[in-house]
């Protein structure tokens, strides 16, 4: 078995050659199937394999993940040709209960499929029941490679036991039977194997973390960054530990009186984290600036910021998603020169802080007080924070992650 324990994410990926993708994608026929909800691993596969022309034939079927209130359900497929879309497919879902679409999304994905009457060289489903489609389709002799993209994984993944118990039957099926497992973090392979008992042969599973598009990141120059803004980015829940960080402003200001936090998303915390703001007196110290959807103009709002913020909260660790992920927006910070104030919770919290870009800290209000000034109060220590987070990002470029992974 792999060591995972003992390795970094970043030691992982830098044990392969940097050379360029395998040829035998080039004439290749490749199926990605995803639900969707923003964006994620799946459309950042998809963008490789279509503007990189890394192979002959695409296609991505993507179903939606969540309810959206007054929008109906809608599941659409995608056909490229030498990186070019020809095929837009869309179909609504019919089921009486959003729970039951993703039932209907599994018999769509196979008769869309079926239908084209050929076979693919590779088929890549991230979740669980997407990868399980498509070893349905090798069955057929449709496929001939399945890869299981597990994009979240946690011990307790529901809370109905029920649901969590054909949950992880279903893990358990598809990542005995896929021929490849990619794995956000070593975090995955240890957590089947020790609340599961499931061991898994080595040659089969894979660290392919988050990663970003390095390259099309517009970074503000240091001259340009607001030295005393702190920003977090994301869904607004309690989980995330917002509030800890408007609860520690009052000691910044302090010390920084011209400190200000931006807070870009939404979410069902939102309110209770207005009403701090509002009983704190904070109005003009902390910014909601709500949900950006163009992804440009939210990386442009965090390369001007000076320190970002991501403190989850530990919790019950079996249910903990972040604990056994690779949580995107990290890597939206550091991409963007942002050293991370963050919690221990990631699998690569230490790893990020062993680099010098960035510092592990709890949720007391006066930690946090405190590594903020510490990060602000110097700006030649806040420049070498920004360019170390540059050099630990840049590892992570999509490109570089996925022509290893396709190549390993």
């Amino acid at each position: 078995m792999k060591n995972y324990g003992s390795m970094t994410i970043l030691k992982i990926i830098q044990n392969f050659q940097m050379n360029k993708v395998a040829p035998v994608l080039s004439k290749s026929k490749i199926v990605v199937v995803s639900h969707i909800f923003a964006s994620g691993p799946a459309q950042a596969l998809i963008e490789y394999l279509t503007e990189k022309n890394v192979a002959e034939e695409v296609i991505f079927i993507g179903h939606p993940l969540l309810p959206v209130p007054g929008k109906p359900s809608i599941s659409f497929l995608h056909r490229y040709v030498k990186g070019k879309r020809k095929e837009v497919k869309t179909r609504r879902n019919f089921g009486p209960r959003f729970s039951l679409h993703y039932l209907e999304n599994f018999f769509v994905t196979i008769y869309w499929l079926l239908k084209r009457d050929q076979k693919w060289n590779v088929f890549i489903g991230a979740n669980n029941l997407n990868a399980f489609s498509g070893i349905i389709l090798k069955l057929l002799g449709r496929a001939n490679k399945v890869i299981f993209y597990c994009v979240d994984y946690a011990p307790k993944r529901f809370g109905n036991p029920i649901v969590n118990y054909f949950y992880h039957f279903l893990d358990r099926l598809t990542v005995c039977f896929a021929d490849e497992i990619w794995n956000l973090s070593p975090r995955m392979v240890e957590g089947r194997e020790k609340y599961k008992h499931l061991v898994i042969d080595p040659r089969k599973n894979k660290i392919v973390p988050m990663g970003i598009w390095f390259t099309k990141i517009k970074r503000a120059p240091f001259d340009k960054v607001k030295k005393h803004s702190l920003v977090f980015m994301g869904h607004l829940m309690k989980e995330k530990g917002v509030q800890s960080v408007i609860k520690a402003v009052p000691l910044i200001l302090k010390e920084i009186p011209d400190f200000k936090f931006l807070i870009i998303g939404k979410g069902e915390y939102e309110d209770e984290l207005k009403q701090l703001v509002k009983g704190l007196s904070l109005g003009k110290k902390v910014i909601f600036a709500g949900y950006i959807a163009d992804h440009e103009k939210m990386e442009n709002m965090l390369a001007r910021c000076a320190v970002a913020v991501a403190l989850y909260e530990r919790g019950d660790l079996e249910s903990n998603f972040t604990y056994y992920a690779d949580p995107g927006k990290i890597k939206d910070y550091l991409g963007a020169g942002l050293p991370v104030m963050l919690s221990n919770v990631p699998p690569n919290a230490r790893e990020i802080e062993k680099a010098g870009c960035g510092i592990v800290i709890g949720d007391d209000k006066k930690e946090i007080a405190a590594a903020v000034v510490k990060f602000m109060s110097n700006e030649s220590e806040l420049k070498q924070y920004r360019e170390r987070a540059l050099s630990y990002g840049r590892e992570f470029d999509w490109e570089k992650i996925y022509n290893r992974a396709f190549r390993e």
